[in-house]
């Protein structure tokens, strides 16, 4: 630091050692069955230049980072599955053969190496005119680069019996391959430009406007439907093209305000916002389990949101907050069916919370203080899939503690997740023609023992 200037310089790293082992088709039977083995580093490093004036602050800075991961995603594939796929065909087609597989599991290796990289410079000018008004202009000029490396491959032993009783039996093995890359690069300047209007000390007005990006990528999951496709001899197309998701890109509009419409009493933030989404990236589950990420050309969001922080006596606490968001499709198509006008599912509607915080002096010797809290939380209405065809209306929880306190020691006795409208779940989806949700976590009792640095 030298003066009202500053330079700072941040270097992370991050090491992931990781060994799922997934029943991807969550029935009783084990069709699909998968061993996800990652080893992932990631280095970033962010060096930024800061000044800080009277009337004028700015940081300057670039950031970088470059993520590798080695994946090892085998699947095992229940003959089972694929017989009964034979089965049917022969019931629509008489005239085929009959097919049978001679083991009882067939492998598909699935190895992948992805590698991300990217930097930004960005530079964010803040200037304040008149004491009063604050003008914030920022920009952020962005490359990302995505690469994939993928090698699949499966033997399939059969017995192949033509539709005759003179022809003989034929043994066959085959041999799947599915292998490649692929990578994309993108370059973007994302601007931001906010305003805010500073009354007095007590309330201020804001408005920001701010373009956002993410980048696109490959979905390494559905490769085993490919493979799938390609022992029952369909057409695999355009493979790189099929696992590629695009970027997504938005426009993000707020205006609020920030008061204390009583001295340090009562806190009150309000906010209302839209989002103007292009290609917004969703995760969409398969028939076989297997989840894969695409894109909904365009989604519109808007709300509001407000919370309100009160301490209408010495010790006592009161806070709330409500927040409402509309998510709807306004462009996306899959597979011939129009989504336009559904909500976005996994966005809940409202969510609201509510806590109360009182603390008890005791000046006794090992106890300063008891603190007694209570805090609600609840979220509306939530659509689970793209369809809107299944939700879940309004759940509440409960939590609460009382805590024992004496300076930087605190002994805290806690029940979380007391449920006020029934069970509440957090996910839902469909595999194999069945459903399948996440419950929510269940009532939970405990004690905490702490120390503060």
């Amino acid at each position: 630091k030298i003066g009202k200037h500053k330079i700072t310089s941040a270097t992370g790293y991050q090491y992931l050692d990781d060994n799922m082992l997934l029943d991807m088709d969550y029935t009783a039977s084990p069709y699909f069955t998968m061993s996800d083995k990652q080893r992932q580093h990631t280095f970033t490093e962010e060096i930024s230049f800061m000044s800080k004036l009277k009337w004028y602050q700015q940081v300057t800075g670039l950031f970088g980072f470059h993520t590798k991961n080695d994946m090892k995603s085998p699947v095992d594939i229940d003959k089972s599955f694929l017989e009964n796929i034979f089965k049917q065909a022969k019931e629509r087609v008489p005239t085929m053969p009959t097919i049978t597989i001679d083991t009882d599991k067939i492998n598909v290796s699935g190895d992948f190496l992805s590698t991300n990289y990217g930097a930004a410079l960005y530079h964010q000018s803040t200037f304040t005119f008149f004491k009063k008004l604050t003008l914030t202009a920022g920009l952020r000029a962005e490359y990302n680069r995505t690469e994939i490396k993928y090698d699949n491959s499966s033997v399939v032993d059969m017995t192949i019996k033509p539709n005759s009783p003179y022809a003989p039996a034929i043994d066959s093995v085959e041999h799947h391959n599915l292998n490649g890359n692929a990578h994309k690069e993108y370059w973007e300047f994302l601007p931001k430009l906010s305003l805010r209007y500073k009354f007095n000390d007590q309330w201020n007005i804001y408005a920001t406007a701010a373009k956002g990006f993410k980048a696109g990528g490959y979905n390494t999951a559905i490769t085993a439907n490919l493979m799938q496709d390609m022992m029952q001899h369909k057409s695999v197309g355009d493979v790189n093209n099929t696992l590629y998701y695009k970027p997504e890109y938005l426009w993000n509009y707020e205006i609020g305000m920030h008061a204390q419409p009583v001295d340090d009493k009562l806190f009150v933030d309000a906010a209302v916002f839209f989002i103007d989404d292009r290609d917004q990236q969703l995760v969409r589950s398969a028939s076989n389990g297997t989840r894969k990420i695409t894109n909904a050309e365009r989604v519109h969001s808007y709300g509001a949101e407000a919370s309100v922080r009160y301490l209408p006596i010495k010790n006592l606490t009161l806070s709330a907050s409500y927040g409402y968001t509309h998510a709807e499709f306004r462009k996306y198509t899959v597979d011939g069916v129009d989504f336009k006008g559904n909500t976005l599912p996994f966005s809940p509607e409202s969510t609201i919370s509510a806590k109360c915080q009182y603390d008890i002096p005791t000046n006794a010797k090992y106890l300063e203080k008891v603190r007694l809290s209570a805090e609600y939380r609840a979220l509306g209405r939530i659509y689970w899939d793209d369809e809107n065809e299944h939700m879940q209306d309004y759940k509440g929880q409960l939590n609460a503690n009382v805590g024992l306190i004496k300076d930087k020691y605190s002994l805290t006795m806690w029940v979380n997740n007391i449920a006020l409208d029934g069970e509440q779940n957090t996910f839902y989806f469909e595999s194999m023609g069945k459903s399948f949700v996440q419950k929510a976590m269940p009532v939970s009792y405990g004690v905490t023992l702490k120390k503060e640095l």
